[in-house]
């Protein structure tokens, strides 16, 4: 539904569009489930139906646990030449006709609360994108944002006014906070902060955490990524073929694993991963791994190698100087321990000399679940729909794929999508057998012949399924098994005086 006061600035957006012709900046902000990505959409298609123009427009999606063209947790840059009609969902990775992606980030997380600052380092480099690639073409920009509008999550929406200086900014409530509204516009200063009515609550049927898994179905479903036909394999994920991955050696396919927040123990790093959603993330300097200190502790550790990765180089005063030369090989070498190696030989970047990721040599190309792990053949088994030929590309180029892993969702849907397949082929193979018999008394018999077989087969065939543990009976979980949840209140002692 698109308010009066919605359709007002929507068409106060167009008109200034086709009076002057020049790119400008709208930024979208408000409380969660406010209708920033529905407003969005609304005003790129009527920006796109502007009469005196058929440029493009620019999105820049800030929004990691609701985007509009890519999986949970990423932020991308997109060219929009065409209509949007369709949800989220229709659309998982941007890959439809009159969408371009132009450059995204992972930040392996729905929320920015865990690395604020990495969160605000990706916006910018994906800004810097737009004034650099976008702008000359005159794209007028619009940056939807999350949700997250109060302490952290304002200053950060402050911090992007800074950097995008936008030409209006449009908040989608009128109901506050009021400090919220006065902080952006103190922010903005030369432009007025637009306050519009939130979209009504009473006609969304699925929270955020239901689209959200709506999203990642529909991604991990589709077929292959950037084709024209656009289309969904409705069969189990535990049911397709994976992609084998080496984890080690030479021909390893990946350089290692990343954690973004919380890092593990390394007896810790195989568990974490299986049957998680982690980034696969192009590498595209190595200079986008390390901090400053672990980049000098490896430039005097390749100077005492054997100078194999270095190069001759002029200093200042022209003279011949060797430098290091920042390669993969000088990574995987263990005595620069910069990459650390499980007990299963799983490649992990080491969080001493690490740091989170710099978005400027840096990009995400999507995602992928880890169906298993095969220690014996060395060998990551992903589900992705990122194709073959777009990771040997990357690989062949010269560049390194790294896995990152955080705080996305666990997949639930996908762990028990064989058992829901298998009981809905049952209740099928039931009714065809009822309508067959054609009688009501032996309709009877083979229901509660198909009721005592689906509890006695439930779990028959899926032992051996990964991510799933069958319990027969009354058969418990080992103590131990329950993850703990730490009270808030800790050190409260509930007494006063």
């Amino acid at each position: 539904m698109s308010p009066p006061e919605w359709n007002e600035i929507l068409s106060m957006s167009a008109s200034e569009r086709s009076k002057h012709g020049s790119a400008s900046v709208t930024m979208i902000c408000g409380p969660k489930s406010s209708g920033k990505s529905m407003f969005s959409r609304l005003l790129t298609n009527r920006l796109l139906t502007t009469q005196e123009t058929d440029s493009p427009i620019a999105f820049l999606d800030l929004d990691p646990g609701q985007p509009e063209f890519s999986p949970p947790g990423q932020l991308s840059l997109h060219l929009l030449s065409k209509l949007n009609f369709g949800p989220p969902f229709s659309h998982p990775d941007g890959s439809v006709s009159g969408v371009k992606l132009i450059r995204a980030h992972s930040i392996a997380a729905i929320s920015p609360s865990s690395d604020p600052d990495f969160y605000s380092t990706c916006a910018k480099d994906l800004f810097s994108y737009y004034v650099s690639v976008l702008l000359p073409m005159n794209c007028p920009l619009v940056i939807n944002t999350l949700g997250w509008i109060l302490g952290t999550g304002l200053e950060l929406l402050i911090d992007l006014i800074r950097i995008a200086r936008p030409t209006q900014v449009i908040y989608m409530s009128q109901h506050g906070p009021r400090e919220v509204v006065e902080s952006l516009q103190d922010a903005i200063k030369s432009s007025p902060v637009l306050t519009l009515p939130s979209q009504p609550t009473e006609y969304l049927p699925r929270t955020s955490a239901h689209l959200r898994t709506m999203q990642y179905m529909s991604y991990f479903h589709q077929g292959s990524m950037n084709s024209e036909d656009r289309g969904w394999n409705s069969d189990p994920v535990t049911s397709l073929a994976p992609l084998e991955v080496k984890y080690t050696g030479k021909a390893a396919g990946i350089l290692g694993v990343m954690f973004l927040g919380e890092q593990p123990s390394i007896k810790m790093v195989r568990d974490t991963i299986d049957g998680s959603i982690v980034a696969l993330v192009v590498i595209e300097d190595m200079a986008a791994i390390l901090s400053s200190k672990g980049r000098e502790e490896l430039k005097r550790d390749i100077e005492d190698q054997s100078g194999e990765d270095t190069f001759m180089d002029m200093d200042n005063n022209n003279e011949v100087v060797v430098k290091p030369r920042f390669t993969e090989q000088s990574y995987r070498r263990p005595e620069n321990h910069l990459i650390l190696l499980t007990p299963e030989g799983i490649p992990y970047l080491n969080p001493a000399t690490a740091m989170s990721l710099d978005p400027t040599y840096s990009h995400s190309i999507g995602l992928a679940l880890v169906r298993g792990i095969d220690v014996r053949r060395q060998r990551l088994q992903l589900l992705t729909p990122i194709s073959h030929n777009t990771i040997n590309d990357i690989r062949d180029s010269g560049k390194a794929i790294i896995l990152v892993s955080g705080k996305l969702d666990a997949p639930g849907w996908a762990y028990l999508e064989a058992l829901y397949k298998k009981d809905a082929d049952m209740k099928e193979d039931s009714k065809r057998r009822e309508s067959e018999e054609g009688t009501q008394e032996s309709r009877d018999e083979e229901g509660d012949d198909a009721g005592t077989d689906d509890q006695q087969d439930h779990g028959d065939g899926f032992e051996k399924a990964p991510w799933i543990e069958i319990l027969h009976g009354d058969k418990g979980r080992d103590v131990g098994a329950r993850v703990w949840r730490v009270r808030r209140d800790l050190g409260k002692t509930g007494t006063s005086g």
